[in-house]
C-alpha cells in the first residue's frame, strides 16, 4: 500500500511537470494554429467549447448532472459505445450521461442518440480548461475509450478522486514503438487510472510493458462486438436494393470507409468486372465524408460517374444508372448499408495504414476483403481469417483476382459470410464485463454528493 501511495505521489509530481510544460508548448504552437483555425473549418469546429467558452445555456446543461462522462474520439468509438451507454442509462437512472468528442462527426451522431443527455467538445488539454468542465458537470465516474490519453484531463479526474477507467483499450502495432520509447511519460499516466481494461491479451501485455500496472489491466475483450445487431432480416436489405434500383442478380461491392486511393481501385475493378460480363453495382462509403466533392471529381476524370446517396430520393431516382457509383455522404448510414452487399471491401487497408472496422460487414455475414494494413484491428482480423470469413490481399491486381473469383462462386460468398457472423457471435460479451468493473470499482452513489476542491 505504502509502495502503491509512493507511485502516485510520483505520478501527481511528474504531471505537475507536464502541466507546466503544456502551457510552454501552447504559447510555441499558437501562431500555427491560429494559422490552421483560420484557413480549415475542421480547426474551427468546437473551438469555443474546446477553450470551455460555454454559454448560459451550455452551463445549466453541465450542472444539471451528476453525470457518467464518457469521452470518445469520434463516430466509430461512439457507435461501439452505445451498447454500454444503454446499459449505463439503464442501470443507473440516477445519473445522466455526458458524452465528449474530439471531432465535428463525432458530435453530429453524439446529439442525434437519445441516450446521451450532453455532448460537448472535449476541451483542449490545459489544466484549468479540464477542471472547468469537470467542476460544472460533476462526474462522478469517467469512461475513456480506446488510447485518448490527456495527460491534463488524467490528471484533472485523479486529482478529484473520480473512478475512471480505459475502456476498449488498445495498441496499435505503429503507436507501440513510440509508446514504448516514451514510456517514462506514460507510466506515471496509466498509473492513475482505476483500471485498463483492453481489448486483447496483446494490448494488455502492451500497457504493461509501457509501466501500466499489472493489477490495473484486464483483457475483456473488444466492445465492438458489442455494438453490432444481430437481429437481421432481409428487409433491410431490400430496402437499401430498392432505393439504389439494385436489381437482385445484381453483385454489389461495397467499399467501406475508404481514404484516399481505394476509391478509384474500386471503380477501375468495377469496370473490368463489368466489362467482362459480371453484373455488378457499387457502393462506396468514404470515412470522411467531407472527401466525397473530391472523390466525385476524381472519378469524373477518370470517366466514372458518381452519385450521392443524399440526392437519390426515398422512392428511388429514375436518373440512377447501373453504371453509376453510388457515395454514401451519409453520417450512420453505413452500418445498415452493409445489408445490401455481397462483398465487402474494408477501407484504409489498401493505400493507408491502419485498416477500418470489419465487425459491422461481419454481422451482417458478408464476405470481407481487406489489404494488409489492418494493424488498428490486427485481433479481429486475424480471427476472420484464421475463421476463413475474410481474405487478405496486397495489390489491386490481387483484390480484382479475389472479387472475380467471389462474384463467380457464390456459395463459397456465403461459407465465408457465415464464418465471419460466427466470429462475432463467439466474441461478444465486454460490456457485460465492462459494467461489473463499473459496479465494483466505481462507487458511483456515494460520490454523488461530493464537493470539488
Amino acid at each position: 500500500m505504502n509502495e502503491q501511495n509512493s507511485q502516485k505521489q510520483s505520478s501527481k509530481r511528474f504531471l505537475k511537470l507536464w502541466g507546466f510544460l503544456s502551457y510552454l508548448a501552447v504559447v510555441c504552437a499558437a501562431p500555427y494554429y491560429l494559422i490552421r483555425i483560420i484557413l480549415a473549418k475542421k480547426y474551427r469546429a468546437g473551438l469555443r467549447q474546446r477553450l470551455t467558452l460555454y454559454s448560459l445555456d451550455e452551463i445549466k446543461r453541465l450542472q444539471n448532472g451528476p453525470y457518467l462522462w464518457i469521452h470518445t474520439v469520434s463516430v466509430g468509438e461512439l457507435q461501439a459505445a452505445r451498447p454500454l451507454l444503454k446499459r449505463l442509462k439503464q442501470e443507473y437512472a440516477e445519473c445522466k450521461l455526458l458524452v465528449t468528442t474530439v471531432t465535428e462527426t463525432g458530435q453530429q451522431l453524439a446529439h442525434s442518440l437519445p441516450e446521451i443527455d450532453a455532448a460537448f467538445y472535449l476541451p483542449l488539454d490545459l489544466y484549468p480548461l479540464c477542471r472547468h468542465l469537470t467542476a460544472l458537470a460533476r462526474p462522478v465516474c469517467v469512461l475513456i475509450f480506446e488510447t485518448e490519453i490527456w495527460p491534463n484531463l488524467i490528471r484533472m479526474i485523479s486529482s478529484q478522486n473520480i473512478p475512471f477507467f480505459l475502456v476498449n483499450a488498445r495498441i496499435s502495432d505503429r503507436s507501440f514503438g513510440r509508446y514504448h520509447f516514451f514510456r517514462f511519460f506514460f507510466a506515471p499516466l496509466l498509473n492513475l487510472f482505476t483500471a485498463i481494461l483492453s481489448q486483447s491479451e496483446e494490448d494488455a501485455a502492451r500497457f504493461m510493458r509501457i509501466g501500466a500496472p499489472s493489477e490495473k489491466v484486464h483483457a475483456i475483450g473488444n466492445i465492438k462486438f458489442d455494438a453490432v445487431d444481430l437481429h437481421q432480416d432481409d428487409s433491410e436489405a431490400a430496402k437499401w436494393k430498392s432505393l439504389f434500383q439494385i436489381d437482385e442478380n445484381e453483385i454489389v461491392l461495397l467499399g467501406g470507409s475508404t481514404f484516399a486511393g481505394e476509391e478509384i481501385v474500386l471503380a477501375r475493378i468495377r469496370d473490368q468486372l463489368a466489362g467482362e460480363g459480371i453484373s455488378i453495382r457499387l457502393i462506396l462509403a468514404p470515412r470522411h465524408v467531407e472527401r466525397v466533392p473530391a472523390i466525385v471529381d476524381e472519378l469524373q476524370m477518370k470517366g466514372y460517374d458518381g452519385v450521392l446517396r443524399s440526392k437519390i430520393e426515398c422512392d428511388g431516382d429514375s436518373r440512377l444508372e447501373k453504371k453509376h457509383v453510388i457515395l454514401l455522404d451519409t453520417i450512420g448510414e453505413l452500418r445498415n448499408v452493409y445489408a445490401a452487399a455481397d462483398l465487402v471491401f474494408i477501407g484504409k487497408s489498401l493505400c493507408y495504414i491502419g485498416g477500418q472496422n470489419p465487425i459491422e460487414p461481419a454481422a451482417w455475414g458478408k464476405a470481407i476483403l481487406f489489404g494488409e494494413n489492418m494493424q488498428n484491428f490486427r485481433d479481429v482480423s486475424s480471427l476472420l481469417l484464421r475463421a476463413n470469413g475474410a481474405r487478405m490481399i496486397s495489390n489491386e491486381q490481387e483484390l480484382l483476382v479475389e472479387c472475380r473469383y467471389l462474384c463467380m462462386q457464390p456459395h463459397i460468398r456465403q461459407d465465408m459470410g457465415q464464418h465471419a457472423r460466427e466470429v462475432v457471435l463467439q466474441n461478444r460479451g465486454a460490456s457485460d464485463t465492462i459494467m461489473d468493473y463499473i459496479n465494483t470499482h466505481g462507487r458511483l452513489v456515494s460520490r454523488k454528493n461530493e464537493k470539488f476542491s
